[in-house]
């Protein structure tokens, strides 16, 4: 990890100071601040081994210096002085090691007035290649240097030599850096302007001033500024990185982050060559995902994952095709560019992300996998590619915080439960070439006024297809006339349209499916074709097929009924007694789930047959307290297929005198 400071930089180095469990090593032509060399003396007193190399000179050596060397050394500490006068060994270096994996370096010199200069350093964490290139700048110069054993005397030392070359330095110039890779950054002031360039270790000036800001080379190269944008230089001052970006830095050792004016983000190696966009993945997010480079996530190799101020960068080897389950459950997720040469996003590939708020797919994806963005219920903002083809099941189920969604005239299927319980989407638009619509699709969407586009009808309240209404829009209104166009009802198009209260039905309607208006709390009554009994349900061929759920808590079903249809009370909250005449012949499959049934009076001597629950559930609720039979059939129904589940809470009831036997 790199982070850049030019702020509270005093801090930010005793931070990392007293930070260090095992070594610090530091490399500074001056030490004069003792705000910076006291956490050394506490860290010589925990067992930290810590070295200094610096310069023997006045600075240092003045009466005026409040860092005690002599301590230092009494504590156990280590300093090698550098203390030659010819100016090709001057020591201007500012770098500090900690741990052998912390490297600081920059322009701050660690002595009382730097901390009130425009200074910068860089602190490079976990970066093994930086690492080893500072160790081996201090393992040089320390083999070259004498340690310090003895007393440091306090004198009015003098090293004419090297106060010679300082002058003729700073003749010269008004700043200069460290030395790097034998290079060391300098400023002229040249009229009104402050240009920079680059001095050897000879002094000579190998790359003029000339540019407006330069960084010191790391991997051979150079930020520097020309005019208002960035490039990178090589030690020959050769153009590596053309001069047009409006920031540009190292995203790791082997390649650097730059934005252009317009905010196109530009990754290049370390030798100058931008890496195509369809290699990368950019993310936002509050926390590093690590689990990216696992393998099965994508079609090509993670070689790069970098996290720096909420951003992540992914670098690949190939161009990246297919995202498999690759941040699924990153719960900190906030926004991700799918790069355009993907074609396929898989099953649950961000499945639980839910911090994510937008998407944008691109047209190269046809396929949106099953449960791809299921339970990301931050995300406001779909945007769905023009070559999508094929939307998968739960591809968007809760969803909660989706306004509207745009199907745009590539997609050919919708799959199942695709956006149900997106209870926030308002309007939905269908394209063109939408020919399947498959159940449940835009299930309990409790905010849904609209259809727009393709199958839409009745001023957009319903969906229609091929005469057969496939999905209600929930808020569209509480009373509501089928279209005289509809002969089918589908059995999921009514599902949990909690605002409905009143549903008519038209003459022309020849088939009603099962479970048609599951979930329809509010339903009071029904009306035209087929409803019966004050409108608290449909019969049709002496089957009952559906309930109004909110007509009643107790309901005797009528004496014609010979036949309860599957699903006809399920999800009947507010029903808790039922009364089955004795022409009931036959109670379909998931009757009573979901609902809060208490109490079944079966008059019928002969145990009707009796499905089961294809949601793997119980056949009756939890709820259930007792199923009330003639006294005369209580071993059949403990014995019958389905009621013998039941057998303890059969009890024999006299249905002439009402009363339990």
């Amino acid at each position: 990890m790199i982070k850049h400071h030019s702020y509270k930089i005093q801090n930010v180095i005793q931070k990392e100071l007293f930070a260090a469990k095992h070594s610090i090593k530091i490399c500074v032509a001056w030490f004069t601040n003792d705000l910076l060399f006291q956490p050394l003396l506490l860290k010589l007193d925990a067992g930290v081994e810590v070295t200094i190399i610096t310069n023997k000179d006045e600075i240092n050596f003045a009466d005026t210096n409040d860092v005690d060397f002599d301590e230092f050394i009494q504590r156990g500490g280590c300093i090698y002085w550098n203390e030659r006068g010819d100016k090709s060994r001057l020591l201007h270096h500012k770098f500090c090691i900690i741990d052998d994996s912390v490297v600081i370096s920059g322009s701050y010199n660690w002595t009382n007035g730097a901390e009130y200069n425009d200074e910068d350093i860089t602190v490079y964490s976990e970066e093994s290649e930086t690492t080893k290139h500072y160790s081996d700048i201090f393992d040089k110069l320390a083999a070259q240097l004498p340690e310090s054993k003895g007393e440091v005397k306090r004198t009015e030392h003098k090293e004419e030599q090297t106060i010679d070359l300082i002058q003729q330095l700073q003749a010269r110039y008004c700043e200069i850096g460290e030395y790097i890779d034998g290079l060391a950054k300098v400023c002229r002031t040249i009229g009104n302007s402050r240009l920079w360039g680059f001095v050897n270790e000879q002094d000579e000036e190998v790359i003029p001033c000339r540019y407006n800001s330069v960084e010191e080379f790391h991997g051979g190269l150079s930020f520097v500024c020309l005019g208002h944008y960035f490039g990178a230089i090589d030690k020959n001052g050769t153009e590596i990185i053309p001069f047009q970006h409006k920031s540009i830095h190292w995203r790791d050792n082997n390649f650097i982050e730059a934005y252009l004016g317009n905010d196109e983000l530009c990754i290049y190696d370390n030798s100058g060559v931008r890496i195509d966009s369809n290699r990368i993945i950019v993310y936002k997010s509050r926390t590093y995902i690590n689990k990216l480079s696992l393998p099965n996530k994508f079609d090509a190799q993670v070689i790069s994952m970098t996290f720096n101020n909420g951003i992540g960068i992914v670098i690949f080897d190939k161009t990246v095709t297919a995202i498999g389950k690759a941040f699924a459950s990153c719960k900190e997720l906030i926004d991700i560019t799918i790069p355009n040469s993907v074609t396929i996003i898989e099953d649950s590939a961000f499945k639980f992300c839910s911090s994510l708020t937008s998407i944008s797919i691109p047209n190269s994806v046809t396929s949106i996998g099953n449960e791809a963005f299921e339970r990301c219920t931050s995300l406001s903002r779909a945007i769905i590619g023009n070559g999508v083809k094929i939307i998968g099941n739960r591809a968007f189920r809760n969803c909660f915080s989706l306004k509207d969604i745009n199907i745009p005239d590539s997609v050919v299927s919708i799959g199942w439960y695709a956006f149900s319980d997106c209870r926030s989407l308002i309007t939905i638009s269908i394209g063109k070439g939408v020919t399947e619509i498959r159940h449940r699709a835009f299930y309990d969407c409790s905010s849904l006024k609209e259809f727009t586009g393709k199958y839409a009808a009745d001023n957009g309240r319903c969906l229609i297809i091929n005469n057969t209404i496939v999905a209600y829009a929930n808020a569209s209104g509480a009373t509501y006339t089928i279209p005289n166009s509809v002969t089918t009802i589908r059995n999921d198009s009514f599902n949990v349209c909690s605002s409905l209260t009143s549903i008519t039905l038209s003459e022309n309607i020849t088939d009603i499916e099962s479970g048609a208006f599951y979930g329809c709390r509010n339903l009071k009554k029904f009306n035209g074709k087929y409803s019966a009994d004050d409108g608290r349900c449909l019969i049709m061929d002496y089957t009952l097929i559906a309930y109004a759920e909110a007509s009643g808590p107790t309901y005797i079903i009528p004496n014609n009924v010979a036949n309860i249809w599957d699903d006809a009370f399920c999800g009947c909250f507010e029903l808790s007694c039922i009364k089955i005449g004795d022409n009931v012949i036959s109670i379909g499959w998931d009757v009573f789930s979901y609902s809060n049934v208490k109490e079944i009076f079966c008059k019928a001597t002969k145990p009707p047959f009796l499905g089961g629950n294809s949601y793997g559930d119980n056949v009756f609720p939890d709820t259930l307290k007792a199923i009330y039979v003639p006294v005369e059939s209580v071993d059949a129904y403990k014995n019958a297929e389905v009621w013998k589940e039941y057998a303890d809470q059969i009890i024999g009831y006299d249905f002439e005198n009402e009363k339990e036997i």
